[in-house]
């Protein structure tokens, strides 16, 4: 069955409204709730239907876009979903998405899972922990490359670098 392209098709350039972002992420849970997983395969799957939530985000017409094409945009989008979560017994929280491996699936399945669900599954904590270390490391290496004589810079590698010392 072919879909009908998006009437009201949104540039893939254009950021995100709050309501937008809310939107999909309902609809990520949605996906993840009917397969066990969400990534950009099943979004572009769900996608295709006139009245999910992402068909409008997605071009469909063949020759301007494939399915490649597609994948590419719901990334694009999914690094601009972010959720900010309030209760009462807690700060506010901001949960972005981490990409994942799903266990049970070949190696190329990737589960887009929002982050205060990986923080509360004990199996996810050393994936985030190691995702952070990764990401202030390779911060590390962009501040000494591109800092030069930048106050700024020389602070934050010395910092890191001291908390290196202690974590790692």
């Amino acid at each position: 069955m072919m879909s009908e392209p998006a009437k009201d098709q949104k540039p893939i350039s254009g950021e995100l409204t709050e309501e937008e972002a809310l939107l999909l992420a309902a609809e990520n849970e949605r996906i993840r709730d009917k397969y066990g997983y969400c990534n950009s395969d099943l979004i572009v799957r769900e996608g295709r239907l006139v009245g999910n939530a992402w068909h409008r985000y997605l071009q469909w017409d063949n020759k301007a876009a494939g399915s490649e094409y597609r994948k590419i945009q719901v990334r694009t989008y999914m690094g601009q979903i972010r959720v900010i979560v309030q209760d009462v017994s807690l700060p506010a929280y901001r949960s972005s998405v981490h990409i994942v491996d799903v266990k049970g699936k070949p190696t190329k399945v990737h589960d887009y899972i929002p982050i205060l669900k990986l923080v509360k599954a004990e199996d996810s904590r050393e994936t985030l922990e190691r995702n952070l270390v990764n990401w202030l490391l390779s911060r590390r290496e962009e501040a000494v490359l591109y800092g030069g004589d930048s106050v700024k810079a020389k602070a934050f590698v010395k910092a890191l670098d001291a908390w290196a010392v202690e974590v790692l």
